[in-house]
């Protein structure tokens, strides 16, 4: 069984006008994880800046959130990267 890490970037969303949903994104490596959700993040509030400049902002090197105060579970957007180590199908690693 060959295992091997990976880092998952997964973004979560609830918005009153758009709906929700959950994102999930797979990276060799942690610092390209990182580069890509402060991307996202990055993008996804300059699209939004004036709808959510009151909003709450928290950030760490593993996570990235915007949320309204006060109304979490219907206003809010999070990035976050997990580290885990995945099993490859034996069968796929012989074709």
């Amino acid at each position: 069984m060959e295992l091997t890490k990976v880092y998952v970037l997964t973004c979560e969303y609830e918005i009153d006008c758009s709906g929700g949903g959950v994102e999930v994104r797979v990276f060799d490596t942690l610092s390209y994880a990182q580069e890509q959700m402060i991307a996202d993040a990055s993008c996804w509030y300059d699209d939004n800046k004036f709808c959510v400049d009151e909003w709450e902002h928290e950030e760490s090197d593993m996570s990235i959130e915007y949320y309204e105060e006060g109304y979490y579970m219907a206003n809010h957007i999070r990035w976050f990267i997990v580290e885990k180590e995945i099993e490859f199908d034996p069968e796929q690693l012989n074709d």
